[in-house]
């Protein structure tokens, strides 16, 4: 009966330090998924900064009465300005695909827009203000992707309350 103590009070030990293991495991992992997301957040708020700062900069070029190889080059430095590509990528490095995909399109439509706003007579072009329209739809499918992986709810918008 000598032995049973010893090893009883050995298995005692290795059950602490295990479950203290476990329990520091648990905290790390939390802690490096609140980093992540924290991260994420940034990054998605940075890049809808930059395509907004695009956005705006592309809008004052169609605005304009210049000429159409002045109002090109306006509108790709418009589109430079706000370090759209550089933010990209790192949306595209740390979101998840769904993100990612709606991301892709949305730079692809702002693209869209910047070409359009550097023809010819952008603002009076019929192609201009559906691809404006789909843009916003697009933008809006965006924010609501990045909520949902932030664990955020999506915001739903009325069709009176977009026209406001």
């Amino acid at each position: 009966m000598s032995w049973i103590t010893p090893i009883v009070g050995l298995l005692g030990t290795f059950l602490g330090a295990f479950i203290t293991w476990w329990t520091e495991r648990r905290r790390w992992r939390r802690e490096q998924h609140a980093k992540r997301v924290e991260l994420r957040r940034v990054i998605y708020g940075d890049y809808l900064a930059a395509l907004h700062a695009a956005s705006e900069g592309i809008r004052e070029v169609s605005e304009t009465d210049e000429a159409a190889e002045s109002r090109l080059v306006a509108s790709r430095e418009a589109f430079r300005v706000g370090k759209i590509y550089a933010v990209r990528e790192q949306v595209e490095l740390l979101a998840p695909d769904e993100v990612v995909k709606v991301a892709k399109l949305a730079f692809r439509q702002l693209r869209a827009l910047r070409d359009l706003a550097g023809a010819e007579e952008p603002r009076k072009s019929r192609h201009y203000n559906p691809v404006l329209v789909e843009y916003g739809v697009i933008l809006e499918r965006l924010r609501n992707r990045m909520r949902e992986d932030l664990d955020m709810p999506a915001i739903v918008v009325r069709k009176s309350e977009a026209a406001t």
